[in-house]
């Protein structure tokens, strides 16, 4: 079995994505993992909504064909704020954001597959270039930010190595 299908094969159980690409807006039955391992050339933003937002936004989908946020002026019934992933065009690095920290230093990046916690680092939402930048595609997934830490602890080839992780370490081997 080669690395990258090792890879895929621990990953969540199918799930539903939305995807917005272009003038295009679209339900996916797949794996969020999967389809961001697909997208390496491509820069992208990962939203994190509620299962009943996410019903709404299927629903606008499924009537209108397309989300209600590409209208003008905005009508949100979900929130499109939750940032959870960001990549810049052919970055290697994806940010790791937790939606639900407010915290102006410390994020996670993923590298290939290797996911750290820098303490000093500034967390994309916070970055001013973050909003400069039109990804190529915009994701919703109801994945939370701890199912995406999850899926990089359980994954055996993905790695989560913290600044506390490596004191336990290091605190292990000393004695």
């Amino acid at each position: 079995m080669k690395y990258y299908e090792y890879a895929l094969s621990h990953v969540k159980e199918e799930s539903e994505i939305i995807i917005m690409h272009q003038n295009q807006d679209k339900i996916l039955r797949e794996s969020l993992y999967t389809y961001l391992h697909n997208l390496q050339d491509s820069s992208y933003l990962v939203n994190h909504v509620s299962e009943e937002e996410f019903s709404i936004m299927k629903e606008q989908i499924n009537q209108k064909g397309y989300l209600s946020e590409r209208n003008r002026p905005f009508d949100f019934s979900y929130h499109r704020e939750y940032y959870l992933l960001f990549k810049y065009q052919k970055s290697k690095k994806t940010y790791v954001n937790d939606y639900n920290s407010f915290k102006t230093t410390g994020t996670y990046l993923l590298e290939e597959n290797h996911l750290t916690y820098y303490e000093a680092l500034i967390p994309f939402p916070n970055q001013g270039i973050f909003y400069t930048i039109e990804p190529d595609f915009k994701i919703y997934t109801t994945e939370s930010f701890q199912d995406i830490l999850n899926h990089y602890q359980k994954t055996d080839t993905f790695f989560l190595e913290t600044e506390e992780l490596k004191r336990v370490k290091k605190n292990k081997f000393n004695k």
